[in-house]
């Protein structure tokens, strides 16, 4: 789907709002921060036979190690994941081989894929959007219950243009052992989540290296800013706060007002008049 040219996120009227509004920061979250204890995370495949895995794990390794020899194949498997100190050498790896031993050497294997996708999960910071404006769900849980506020956010600029849809899935991801590196790895674990989340329509900005962010906070040049939506409960003093913090953060996003649909269970939005 292509990218929306807006994409939103749902605010209480809190201090938090207040430091995003002066200061134009914008939180990106570690991976292992976020709400969901399912997102983020994939399922090592262990379905197919322990000699198939085999096959498939010496086809990646030869050609991750740009090695053909099956020996010294075991044994970079059993050095990359091997804990610190432990003994590792190509006789093992000639035991292994010599006593079929799969089983261990996929458990091995899968031990140390673990191991780095905690790692990459650690360096991951990540930052979700909504595709839609009015949706009451929405509004209800991220928004303070519609007393709350939802801005809008152009994707022209750098940053928000990485924004990529989230894929809404009935069965957990799975993935297998020996290639954790690919791009399925990528969209499954940061770009899939539980089908019970599809009413956020989310889009997802993904940082797959914290270097990319050395700080959790992005700085988001004034016009990113697009618009600033008040929900349909805000009351009139917040609106006044809201619109001091924008003021001292040099922001002058286009301000708009959800009201109750009259006759169906929905939000209108319409421009505030100045």
């Amino acid at each position: 789907m292509e990218l929306p040219n807006v994409v939103y996120k749902y605010r209480g009227i809190s201090k938090n709002t207040k430091r995003l509004f002066r200061r134009r920061e914008l939180y990106f979250p570690l991976a292992t921060e976020i709400n969901d204890p399912f997102d983020c995370r994939v399922l090592l495949n262990r379905d197919a036979p322990s000699e198939v895995h085999w096959e498939r794990m010496k086809a990646y390794y030869s050609k991750k190690y740009h090695v053909t020899d099956e020996i010294e194949i075991v044994y970079r498997m059993l050095l990359e994941g091997a804990p610190r100190g432990a003994k590792v050498d190509r006789q093992r790896a000639a035991s292994v081989i010599q006593n079929r031993e799969w089983e261990g050497i996929q458990n091995h294997v899968e031990a140390g894929n673990q191991k780095m996708l905690k790692e990459r999960l650690r360096k991951t910071r990540l930052c979700s959007f909504s595709a839609l404006p009015d949706n009451l769900l929405m509004w209800s849980h991220y928004a303070d219950c519609h007393r709350g506020i939802c801005l809008g956010f152009s994707t022209q600029g750098k940053v928000f243009g990485l924004a990529k849809k989230i894929s809404y899935l009935t069965e957990y991801p799975t993935v297998d052992s020996y290639s954790l590196d690919s791009d399925s790895y990528v969209n499954y674990a940061f770009f899939s989540k539980a089908k019970d989340w599809h009413y956020e329509e989310e889009w997802r900005i993904v940082l797959n290296a914290a270097d990319r962010l050395a700080k959790p906070i992005y700085t988001f040049p004034p016009e990113s800013l697009w618009e600033v939506i008040f929900g349909c409960l805000c009351t009139d003093s917040d609106e006044r706060r809201v619109r001091k913090w924008l003021a001292a953060g040099g922001l002058k996003p286009n301000l708009l007002k959800a009201k109750m649909a009259r006759q169906k269970f929905g939000l209108d939005i319409e421009p505030i008049q100045k």
